[in-house]
């Protein structure tokens, strides 16, 4: 008889084996690549973020996750337009709503990427979540893996500028607004108009960054302004 169970046993965990070998193989085939480490922290990379496993209707499941997480999105968005007009005994709680919103958007993107690994439009969008929500080194690795599937993707370089930008890596963001200037007008002046801000904020308040390099990103900013970048 406990043969005949070890036997029962062996057979179910080499089924189980072969029906999640598929969706294992999927995750595997979004390489990260490497992306800088923010200040004082380990990014980690995607596969950290998510648990690999891929079951059911896949394009389905995939699509219905994503469209929950873009009505959170535009949901939270909707809300963070209206900040100003809160009155002040109520924004800390507005606050609250909209980081739930987006904490609820990137959870079902992650399902739908977690379902389908190559939704390139999921990717764009937590990333784009990542970012409202202050986690810009996990956003890096989610555009690195969505670059990864289609390297042209003018939402994810911008994406990605910007949220170098936020952990104040001056040359990346650079780069990705000389890429971006080259085939995405559009993209390349929201970048450089967040470059000026950034300027703008860390001259009047430097922090921890160095005045030099302010004044460095500052002259490369007229230079492009100037046409002689």
């Amino acid at each position: 008889m406990s043969q005949i169970i070890n036997t029962r046993l062996s057979l179910t965990l080499l089924l189980a084996v072969v029906l999640l070998a598929p969706g294992v193989a999927l995750a595997q085939e979004a390489d990260q690549g490497a992306a800088p480490p923010a200040p004082n922290e380990e990014p980690g990379t995607l596969d950290t973020l998510m648990d690999q496993s891929s079951l059911g209707n896949v394009t389905q499941a995939a699509m219905n996750s994503y469209h929950t997480g873009h009505r959170a999105l535009i949901r939270a968005e909707k809300m963070e337009a209206k900040l100003d007009e809160t009155e002040p005994s109520k924004r800390e709680k507005a606050i609250a709503k909209i980081q739930k919103a987006y904490e609820e958007a990137a959870d079902s993107y992650l399902q739908a990427i977690r379902t389908n690994p190559k939704l390139l439009m999921a990717y764009s969008e937590l990333g784009q979540s990542y970012r409202a929500l202050g986690k810009n080194a996990e956003a890096i690795q989610v555009y690195n893996t969505a670059l990864q599937l289609e390297p042209a993707n003018v939402d994810n370089i911008y994406g990605r500028g910007e949220a170098f930008l936020a952990l104040n890596y001056l040359r990346e963001a650079a780069t990705t607004y000389t890429e971006l200037a080259g085939t995405n007008h559009e993209h390349a002046e929201r970048l450089m108009a967040s470059l000026k801000q950034w300027v703008a904020h860390h001259r009047a308040d430097p922090g921890e960054i160095k005045p030099e390099a302010v004044e460095t990103l500052a002259a490369w900013i007229d230079q492009q302004t100037n046409g002689s970048g």
